[in-house]
């Protein structure tokens, strides 16, 4: 039997293909492991060939919302080449009772145990409507036009139980960045995210699994950095303690660096010294907004601005680099609300940063909002959920105070001054190069010269902007 497994995605999009499909890597690993007679792979792109070339009896879609058009379309191509269709992701576990008629079956949350289920019964006995009943946790086309949602499946308590991920499944090139999942869900309910409803209480890798598959990883891929992407890697600190001190009796730290997803206000001086022992040089912060009373509509009262710019500088002290997503377009947020945000992100000197809108995703406490304030609806173009979009027409603007346009230009703002840091960043690595060049005459003439003419070329594209 052949299980394809296709990350629906939009590969144009950097957010969205900058990391692989550790979620597919995991339901392979776990095929692979309780039936390994199973042939299976994963793919994101050059669909078409591959399903010709691999000509799957199964295929499982994982998409999220903005991309649930595109997996409707890929669902009715391989249903006309003869595959049974599952479908999986934060979309149809927000809205199951909305599986499209060209999937067979939707999985509802953590997919392992579910989907292992469901391949063996395929195998068995082919799509039969009376064995899907059993099983736990999915979403079916009974009778037709009948959906029937099964009760929920409980949720994999000890995580290591799993095998590790099937990366060598995936695209990951051999001295780069490899990423790892070391936990499964938030203790926190961001209004604008979906983990705490899609993965319920947070789980755990105990500290030595994370640091078997660290292992695993060096030797498989030599990378120069690891980036754990837990939705809150310090959400258990004692954990990440116990990780730091296992790394450090190994020695990977003359081997690979970290990279780690941060709130600021769990960011203390012992977790520095944790993140800075374990070999973390970079750290991701949502930050948010730079006006507290955006900051606790979006993020509640255990956080502050103040909190932001104390966990950055912190970080930034103790020679790590940071970076930050900033969220503009709350329903009470004005101009000068942004602005602040916009000040904010230069007294920081972020490595870098991400602008998004405000955006209402099925499964987010702010989907609910949305839908009273008749923003969105379930027959919408889920393509509108894009929320790095420029175009008036597609933004679905969440703001009370501001028009999309004005939106649009503020971001433009924020985007300019993106722009501008990443040619500072460019030019003082450039001098950098210079002044190493300088050890070897032959080669500083022609050096200067063209990194001149490259930076000209930039400062003049950024002006004309």
């Amino acid at each position: 039997m052949r299980v394809l497994l296709v990350n629906v995605i939009d590969i144009s999009s950097n957010v969205e293909s900058q990391a692989p499909p550790l979620g597919l890597a995991y339901l392979a690993s776990f095929l692979r492991w309780k039936a390994p007679e199973i042939e299976v792979k994963i793919i994101d792109r050059n669909i078409r060939e591959c399903t010709q070339q691999f000509q799957p009896n199964l295929v499982g879609l994982s998409t999220v919302s903005q991309n649930w058009g595109q997996a409707e379309r890929l669902a009715r191509y391989f249903k006309q080449n003869g595959a049974v269709v599952v479908v999986g992701g934060h979309h149809v576990s927000a809205l199951p009772h909305k599986l499209s008629p060209e999937m067979d079956i939707g999985i509802i949350g953590e997919g392992e145990e579910t989907f292992y289920e469901l391949v063996k019964i395929f195998q068995e006995h082919g799509l039969d409507r009376r064995f899907l009943g059993n099983i736990k946790g999915i979403v079916y086309h009974d009778d037709p036009g009948l959906i029937t949602v099964t009760p929920p499946r409980g949720f994999i308590f000890d995580l290591d139980t799993i095998p590790f991920p099937a990366r060598d499944l995936l695209d990951i090139q051999p001295e780069g960045t490899v990423t790892m999942i070391s936990s499964r869900g938030c203790p926190y309910n961001c209004r604008f995210c979906s983990a705490a409803s899609f993965w319920g209480k947070p789980r755990f890798h105990s500290a030595g699994y994370v640091v078997d598959e660290i292992e695993h990883i060096l030797k498989a891929y030599s990378p120069r950095m690891i980036y754990f992407w837990d939705d809150l890697f310090l959400a258990n600190k004692r954990r990440v303690q116990h990780i730091a001190d296992l790394l450090c009796d190994k020695n990977f730290k003359r081997s690979v660096t970290f990279g780690v997803i941060a709130r600021a206000n769990l960011v203390t001086s012992d977790v520095v010294k944790c993140l800075k022992d374990m070999g973390v040089v970079h750290v991701s912060l949502g930050l948010e907004t730079g006006a507290d009373t955006v900051l606790r509509y979006l993020k509640g009262h255990s956080i502050s601005v103040e909190a932001g710019k104390r966990a950055t500088k912190m970080l930034k002290d103790a020679g790590m680099t940071v970076s930050s997503s900033f969220i503009i377009g709350s329903p009470q947020e004005i101009a000068s609300d942004i602005m602040k945000t916009y000040e904010l992100v230069k007294s920081l000197h972020l490595n870098n940063f991400d602008v998004f809108y405000l955006t209402p995703y099925p499964g987010t406490p702010l989907w609910a909002e949305a839908m009273e304030r008749l923003l969105v609806s379930e027959e919408m173009d889920w393509s509108r959920l894009r929320m790095d979009s420029w175009k008036q027409d597609q933004i679905i603007n969440m703001s009370e105070k501001l028009t999309t346009q004005e939106l649009i230009a503020l971001r433009k703002k924020f985007n300019r001054l993106k722009q501008r840091n990443l040619l500072v960043q460019q030019t003082r690595k450039y001098i950098a190069k210079i002044i190493e060049a300088l050890s070897d005459p032959r080669k500083i003439i022609r050096f200067v010269r063209t990194k001149i003419k490259h930076l000209n070329m930039c400062w003049m594209k950024a002006k004309e902007k």
